[in-house]
């Protein structure tokens, strides 16, 4: 019953992701928003018209999925921590910075942390995990991010 969701999945979720890299912010938050349009679209199988395209109806949930994460960001103003750190000497200085931020995280906080940047899970699998909602998880990394970068940019204009 959901082979044809699962192949769409598997076949097309890179392509999704990247689609929608720039309007999500970054690579993390677009996995975030695939990663919910597929729970949505399978929460909702049901409702899919098999006479009509599946990547339609996909990226008709995609769109929504977005736009609801856009609207919790601009809520809670949540960015990413997306810049990657290419020279050796600022990499060694950002692990100082985020070893620094997780002695001062609570448990719950640096679990989340952990699998989130870690692990790789997404923000559903760590809420499913953690018994609490996805928009507490994307808070919790969102201001663990505003942390260090807020922490390196006092840093870097030393």
């Amino acid at each position: 019953m959901y082979s044809q969701l699962e192949e769409f999945y598997r076949s097309n979720r890179s392509k999704l992701i990247s689609s929608i890299r720039k309007k999500a912010g970054n690579v993390v938050d677009a996995e975030d928003v695939v990663e919910e349009t597929f729970s949505r679209a399978l929460k909702h199988w049901h409702h899919y018209d098999v006479s009509k395209p599946l990547e339609g109806w996909i990226v008709g949930i995609m769109h929504n999925a977005l736009a609801d994460f856009k609207r919790e960001e601009r809520m809670h103003g949540m960015p990413g921590l997306d810049e990657p750190v290419y020279d050796i000497e600022e990499r060694h200085e950002v692990k100082e910075l985020v070893r620094s931020a997780l002695e001062l995280a609570s448990d719950r906080d640096k679990d989340i942390v952990r699998l989130y940047y870690s692990v790789g899970y997404t923000s559903k699998e760590i809420a499913d995990i953690k018994a609490i909602s996805p928009t507490i998880v994307r808070h919790v990394v969102s201001r663990f991010a505003k942390n260090i970068k807020d922490k390196w940019h006092k840093v870097s204009t030393i």
